[in-house]
């Protein structure tokens, strides 16, 4: 079988004549590809945590303890923050309060993550109150340019001034209006003044299997569509925290969202934590993945180190979130779990400890650039097979040549990384007994506020612009190109510019080669032998490529998106 280059930059040089060997195999890593999350470029809260109202609990930021931003007053309404002696709760003290005059539609709006996507669909809301009212309250989405009402619905009040109520409500779209959408909560004053508190409002669209406090759909399908086999999970920097206390507290993202304090994250943006670790388990069940738990390991970002002497609290909260998690109903922490209606305990087979600067290695520029990246590709050639490797975070994020400085890194992924990515994702192929798993990080951005890139999908609150990166494409062929057993290949000519795996999938029968071409010009031309063959065999080539090393997928101000070629050949 003769075939063009797989993942190409596609003048020929040398062919390149391939002989698979059915002998000798290895096991492949059934955990090959996967993902990485924490929440960082709003990709949590903002992002496939599918709250639409941002700062739904008048939290703050590393700076300001609580803040109004990015509400606003609707009407001749006056707000300001209130913290009450009768607080919606102790993790949720702070609230607005909304004044105003008789007969005036008085309330507060807010624009959400940069926009509320309108849709034909059903989305669901509910706030708390306090404060005597008998009347309506009005939730509404509105065109955030002329305040049209886009679609609105009224909510019967059951307020009083004894305790804080909560008041749930349905919200029916039949129009597409796009995004640049406010959400407003409104009631008619019917004293003067007539004040009433809120606290906790929140809206959410349909969610990826409906599930409540659930994830945004189009950026779940984006990752179900890479068929990953596990997911590191929460973090990352933002697991460890700035400063002493700001570290991710596991029960402190559990149960009702009123339970629920939040933190200002490494990323300095509140996260509310409403994506708490329960909805990380459900996140992996959804996708069907090897949930990898990560767990704080006594190092803040600061440099702040837990002594050894007093790491016992530290050691005994992780025996206790991993108790939370796989516990059954008979033990402390299991109970607690049960509790919260999940009686069925969840299962951790993989346990990680995040101590980002404890280890110093000498990689130079690798695999910060292309050439790096590539160089990779014989990494794991050599290590000892007697512990494996999960490559955690991984993606290319500058152009050949530069420095390390984040000045030099791209905005998105671009052609010539996406190959050198996909270089070395086959050196880890071929290392199936030594390196278990890798994952592209960051994973997500919201491209209206974001700390890092490149990223490996872009989305905003316009739901039909989500743009799946060049380097997202690479990782969903080679993802769902997979085969059970490694095979051992003889060449007649070395790797460069060309590189391969070859393997079978046992479970449909058949041969898989994975090829890429990096930074060259020339055609490449591959003659693949697979053992055993009957004839007349058939083979199937997917190939990737793109008009030049620098191309790349991007929205543009309409939301359109430019995607390089794919195509699919039976020969």
């Amino acid at each position: 079988m003769k075939l063009s280059s797989l993942l190409s930059l596609a003048t020929k040089v040398a062919a390149v004549t391939i002989s698979v060997s059915k002998d000798g195999g290895k096991d492949a890593s059934p955990l090959q590809y996967g993902l990485m999350f924490e929440d960082i470029n709003f990709s949590g809260d903002g992002g496939i945590y599918a709250e639409l109202i941002r700062n739904r609990a008048f939290q703050g930021d590393e700076f300001t303890p609580s803040t109004l931003d990015p509400w606003s007053a609707f009407g001749p309404a006056d707000i300001s923050l209130s913290n009450l002696t009768t607080p919606l709760s102790p993790a949720l003290p702070t609230s607005v309060a909304v004044k105003g005059r008789f007969g005036e539609e008085i309330g507060v709006s807010n624009p959400g993550y940069w926009g509320i996507d309108v849709l034909p669909q059903t989305y669901k809301g509910s706030f708390w109150v306090l404060g005597d009212y008998r009347g309506d309250f009005k939730a509404a989405l509105r065109s955030a340019s002329s305040g049209e009402i886009l679609t609105s619905v009224n909510i019967p009040s059951h307020s009083n001034t004894r305790a804080w109520t909560k008041h749930e409500f349905v919200l029916n779209s039949d129009i597409t209006a796009g995004y640049k959408t406010n959400f407003t909560l409104t009631f008619e004053a019917k004293s003067s003044p007539q004040v009433l508190n809120f606290n906790l409002i929140s809206l959410f669209p349909p969610t990826y299997n409906n599930r409540e406090n659930g994830l945004r759909r189009d950026l779940m399908q984006s990752l179900k569509d890479l068929n990953p086999s596990f997911m590191r999970i929460p973090g990352g920097n933002n697991l460890q925290g700035k400063v002493p206390g700001s570290r991710w507290k596991w029960n402190e993202t559990i149960g009702d969202l009123i339970d629920r304090p939040g933190r200002t994250g490494a990323w300095r943006y509140y996260n509310t934590d409403g994506l708490g670790l329960i909805e990380y388990m459900l996140w992996c069940q959804d996708l069907e993945v090897e949930p990898v738990l990560i767990l704080w390991a006594g190092l803040y970002l600061d440099g702040t180190v837990i002594p050894e002497d007093g790491l016992d609290f530290y050691i005994q909260d992780a025996l206790h979130e991993i108790e939370f998690l796989t516990g059954d109903a008979s033990t402390e922490y299991g109970a607690k779990r049960a509790a919260l209606g999940y009686e069925t305990p969840f299962e951790i087979n993989f346990v990680g400890v995040v101590f980002l600067d404890v280890v110093e290695v000498d990689y130079s520029d690798e695999p910060q650039n292309p050439d790096g990246a590539v160089r990779n590709f014989t990494l794991f050639d050599d290590q000892d097979e007697g512990n494996k490797v999960l490559v955690g975070e991984y993606g290319v994020a500058r152009n050949n040549g530069n420095e390390v400085l984040w000045k030099d890194h791209r905005k998105r992924p671009w052609w010539i990384a996406s190959v050198a990515e996909a270089v070395f994702y086959l050196g880890v192929e071929r290392n199936p007994d030594k390196v278990f798993g890798c994952a592209f990080a960051p994973l997500l951005q919201n491209i209206e506020s974001y700390q890092w890139n490149p990223n490996l999908i872009t989305f905003n609150a316009n739901t039909s612009a989500t743009v799946k990166s060049t380097s997202f494409h690479v990782m969903e062929l080679l993802s769902n190109n997979r085969f059970t057993t490694l095979l051992p290949v003889e060449n007649s000519e070395e790797y460069d510019p060309g590189f391969w795996v070859a393997g079978l999938n046992d479970d449909i029968n058949t041969y898989v080669w994975k090829g890429a071409v990096y930074n060259t010009t020339m055609e490449q031309e591959f003659d693949i032998n697979f053992p055993g063959l009957q004839q007349p065999a058939v083979a199937e080539l997917t190939v990737l490529t793109a008009p030049d090393a620098f191309s790349e997928n991007k929205q543009d101000r309409t939301g359109s998106r430019l995607f390089f070629l794919s195509g699919l050949w039976p020969f």
